[in-house]
């Protein structure tokens, strides 16, 4: 018996601005069913907050405590493991998302540990001061390696490529990766909602992320595409009465 959907949202749910057809239906029939939903994303960019006003604009009922984020991931990791002196590399809406956490902040030239998130105003200058964190940074923590997401005009570098221009010439590797396929969001999760691996379901469109953060995990898997080409197509799907072998895209 199913408990708890783990929902991937870029290209599962919306791409770009545009909800794909089916989503809002399908998640509505899974509450329905008694199921919880959480939508977990490998978003590093944007706040909780501000993905669930996008849902909720999109006529999916949603609040913050039902999305969880590789972002979210990464400021839950640096409370729970105490971090000090931490230099952010990464959105200025999400730096906000790490001081209201009172999280210590540093500069890159006193920094103890490095947080690396999404930042689509990424930069040379942000490049240099992200290079210098790493090269003393005790701890490196990584919310996201994704290569690419789908956008309304196409397929767009992901996190993954700001962390490559950072450890890539640094020699380091992270320390720490907290976004998917690694497990830690459907541990939390789980945890959340007190719910069993063999009584979860991640339902996403990347094998490499979705389906490998289930298998880890010894959850069930729903993928809506099988590779990389399919991130930017249209899409439709359903849910039938929470049988996880009939929920299938089209």
């Amino acid at each position: 018996m199913l408990k708890l959907a783990l929902v991937d949202l870029d290209g599962t749910v919306y791409v770009g601005n545009k909800l794909i057809d089916g989503a809002d239906e399908a998640i509505d029939n899974m509450r329905k069913s008694g199921m919880h939903v959480r939508f977990c994303t490998n978003n590093s960019f944007k706040s909780v907050e501000s993905i669930a006003a996008k849902l909720r604009n999109m006529g999916i009922p949603c609040q913050p405590t039902d999305v969880i984020s590789s972002g979210l991931m990464g400021i839950h990791y640096a409370k729970t493991h105490h971090l000090e002196k931490v230099y952010f590399c990464g959105s200025d809406q999400f730096r906000a998302e790490f001081e209201r956490n009172f999280i210590e902040l540093a500069d890159e030239n006193t920094c103890k540990n490095l947080v690396i998130a999404m930042d689509i105003e990424y930069d040379y200058t942000k490049m240099t001061r992200a290079v210098r964190a790493a090269l003393r940074a005790e701890k490196i923590v990584v919310c996201s390696k994704d290569k690419l997401f789908p956008c309304e005009g196409g397929l767009c570098p992901g996190c993954g490529a700001i962390v490559s221009s950072i450890l890539s010439v640094t020699g380091r590797r992270e320390d720490t990766f907290v976004g998917k396929p690694d497990p830690y969001m459907i541990s939390y999760a789980a945890k959340e909602c007190n719910a069993e691996p063999g009584e979860i379901i991640v339902i996403g469109d990347v094998p490499e992320n979705d389906e490998a953060m289930a298998a880890a995990y010894g959850s069930h898997s729903l993928v809506i595409g099988r590779d990389i080409a399919s991130l930017g197509e249209t899409k439709t799907w359903d849910w039938h009465n929470g049988d996880p072998d009939r929920c299938f895209s089209l």
